[in-house]
């Protein structure tokens, strides 16, 4: 956080991801940064930012640490979110279409079990 906003800009974090310094000490911790885009993508979109927070940034690279894949289960967590989100807009879309074609609709034809019922009970009122 080189301009003390307690967020980081992507320059930031892109120079953060490339400091020796800092590339040893997650190599120490076991904490393995291979996509930097990806990664800060990931954590400026749950910031709902441009500017990440420093807290939001600090516990993504503990939730990184250990095997080599936990950014890509995280990226593939991220995409899901993302899926789920566009379908929940699919769906509101969706249902206020078929809500305002309702509004529109020819009525139904009787079903088959409604027309043989009320031709039973036109029998019954023949035969009375």
């Amino acid at each position: 956080d080189t301009d003390n906003s307690d967020t980081i800009s992507f320059q930031e974090f892109y120079a953060l991801a490339y400091n020796q310094k800092l590339r040893q000490y997650l190599t120490i911790h076991n904490i393995d940064i291979k996509n930097v885009e990806s990664l800060f993508n990931i954590l400026s979109a749950v910031a709902k930012s441009d500017e990440v927070p420093c807290p939001i940034f600090v516990n993504a690279l503990l939730r990184l640490k250990g095997i080599a894949t936990s950014l890509d289960l995280n990226t593939f967590s991220f995409e899901t979110r993302l899926f789920e989100t566009k379908m929940e807009r699919w769906m509101k879309e969706v249902t206020g279409k078929l809500r305002n074609l309702e509004g529109h609709r020819v009525p139904s034809s009787p079903s088959r079990a409604q027309a043989v019922a009320a031709a039973d009970d036109e029998a019954d009122r023949r035969a009375a």
